[in-house]
């Protein structure tokens, strides 16, 4: 995007992860140098729709914008790494220090070993306009499903422009997706649905947002089962709906399985749980909370909480 040997401007990109596992989003960011405490939703977003496989590159300045996709996939087929990746994620504390250090030094490792296999293990797309603000504003959350991200954007009528950089970065097929994209590229229906149009209905962000026929409580529990799930599960993580306080506009959840005590779970909270939570009318914020279990002593919890 900027040419060998040229100085990038850190401050100006931002970050789109499709990788499928939600807590290594963070790894594109870390590559180009962009310091943890950096990392917000306006800065690096989470998008399974991109591709699972693929990491997309803005500069926020220019609209300039570069997908890549890793064509052997971001999870290495590693013996090793299978075996320590189950005990350090999958069941957390079976795993000892050394087994913990060992499981991101073996990443790491092979991490690099891709990278310097060079450009032949990536496919690489480019839009000279990406739409950044249209694309923060109406796809910082994107559904996991195909079909899913299908109706999210038509529902969110994004403009020609940006479909049209889908279609550049290769997340819209041209062929595949003609009906679609025709339908996007054509002005959308302000009221009613066209028949066309109705052909997109199904389950998305919006609709769940829109649907009178929903509580507020509802609402929050349908957005957590069929939007917000399916992204969490590709890794084995769950999401939990603790309580939902209607005069105060609360919602509680827990991470679970392997997402529980994820170092990484916050961010995931900040970019694919909050987002279409705080789109319903009546949720003003989300919180993480620990739910005892059932032989679980409070007394105790309490006092290990305050130590």
């Amino acid at each position: 995007m900027y040419g060998k040997g040229a100085t990038v401007p850190h401050e100006d990109i931002a970050v789109v992860s499709g990788i499928a596992i939600p807590c290594a989003a963070d790894m594109p960011a870390y590559i180009l140098s962009i310091a943890p405490s950096d990392l917000h939703v306006g800065r690096l977003l989470h998008s399974r729709a991109i591709g699972g496989d693929a990491i997309m590159v803005v500069d926020c300045k220019t609209n300039q914008s570069v997908k890549v996709d890793v064509k052997t996939g971001v999870l290495p087929k590693d013996k090793e790494l299978n075996t320590l990746r189950a005990k350090v994620i999958a069941r957390k504390r079976a795993g000892t220090a050394d087994e913990h250090r060992r499981f991101f030094d073996v990443l790491e490792e092979l991490i690099t070993e891709y990278v310097e296999r060079g450009d032949d293990n990536f496919d690489f797309y480019q839009t000279d306009n990406i739409c950044w603000p249209e694309f923060q504003a109406k796809l910082s959350f994107a559904p996991a499903k195909r079909q899913a991200f299908r109706h999210h954007l038509v529902d969110t009528r994004i403009s020609p422009e940006l479909t049209r950089a889908q279609v550049e970065l290769d997340v819209l097929d041209e062929k595949v997706e003609a009906k679609l994209i025709h339908t996007l590229t054509e002005t959308l229906p302000a009221g009613g649905v066209s028949e066309e149009y109705a052909e997109f209905e199904g389950v998305s962000v919006d609709r769940i947002v829109a649907n009178t026929a929903l509580t507020t409580h509802e609402k929050v529990q349908t957005m957590i089962a069929e939007i917000i799930a399916p992204v969490l599960e590709n890794d084995g993580g769950r999401l939990e709906l603790v309580e939902f306080l209607p005069e105060q506009g609360e919602v509680s959840i827990r991470f679970v399985g392997s997402c529980a005590n994820c170092p990484c779970s916050m961010l995931s909270l900040e970019n694919i749980v909050k987002p279409p939570l705080l789109r319903i009318a009546g949720v003003t914020s989300v919180v993480h909370r620990g739910l005892l279990k059932s032989r679980e002593d409070p007394t105790k919890i309490a006092l290990r909480d305050v130590g």
